[in-house]
């Protein structure tokens, strides 16, 4: 080997740090990222999770049985499963909020929907845009939470207006 001067070995220390540096820099935000809360499934941000997950995964048969009973009637079934289907959550970042108790068998879960959009010509990358939307659950008979009013991601009270209004209610 070459024997190095003290400048060529401080050159080469610098150069390494640099490089570590910059992967320490791209790689931990992404693994931060990727930190995905987890709550119980029989709570009500759990359900709420479980639903979100089964509409972004297009798990209608998961997504369909977190409903209440009035959710899943005949007149829902066709129409919802096809909102469940075609509801593409990729572009969304979700993060469960407040959970507020009406009753000991009523609570409303808030949801932040953040959609994450491509930067245009004359917009910046971090551009985004954000809603709130609340979910009403009701304890089932058997303790189970159940999804019974959202209006986002598949609108359920606007599908039974216009598609159960001659169906009477279980």
């Amino acid at each position: 080997m070459f024997p190095m001067d003290p400048s060529t070995r401080i050159l080469i220390g610098v150069v390494a740090s640099v490089i570590v540096l910059v992967v320490v820099a791209i790689t931990l935000p992404r693994l931060i990222d990727q930190e995905e809360a987890t709550y119980p499934p029989n709570t009500p941000e759990g359900t709420v999770q479980r639903y979100l997950k089964a509409v972004s995964d297009e798990d209608t048969d998961t997504a369909f049985a977190l409903l209440t009973e009035e959710n899943t009637t005949a007149c829902m079934e066709d129409e919802l499963r096809d909102r469940l289907r075609y509801s593409s959550l990729d572009r969304y970042r979700v993060r469960l909020g407040e959970v507020e108790e009406t009753d000991a068998e009523t609570v409303t879960v808030t949801v932040r929907a953040t959609w994450i959009r491509e930067p245009g010509l004359f917009e910046f990358p971090d551009d985004r845009d954000s809603s709130e939307h609340d979910f009403e659950l009701r304890r089932s008979v058997d303790g189970f939470w159940l999804i019974a009013e959202s209006e986002w991601p598949t609108g359920l009270k606007n599908i039974r207006d216009d598609y159960c209004e001659d169906e009477p209610a279980p």
